[in-house]
């Protein structure tokens, strides 16, 4: 199994297709550069005024998606605590 780099082009080739690598690495570095310049931060500044009061009581959130449907864990004491 080879990476796509390597497979596009033989994949390309049996359909009668050219892969425009130079292109697709330029276009690609476009991209960069405008992802680069739209960035705005981690959005610290935006968190509010009530989350800010909660992380300073020690409250911690984690995500649980994988591991639960639902409840949530209590963080306060720096340990996982028990499954409320």
């Amino acid at each position: 199994m080879g990476s796509l780099s390597t497979l596009l082009p033989d994949m390309s080739g049996e359909l009668g297709f050219e892969v425009d690598e130079a292109g697709f690495h330029g276009l690609m570095e476009k991209q960069r550069v405008l992802s680069r310049a739209a960035w705005k931060g981690s959005g610290d500044r935006e968190i509010s005024e009530a989350y800010r009061q909660i992380s300073a009581r020690g409250v911690r959130v984690a995500f649980l998606g994988y591991e639960a449907r639902s409840g949530f864990r209590d963080y306060r004491d720096g340990e996982r605590g028990a499954k409320k």
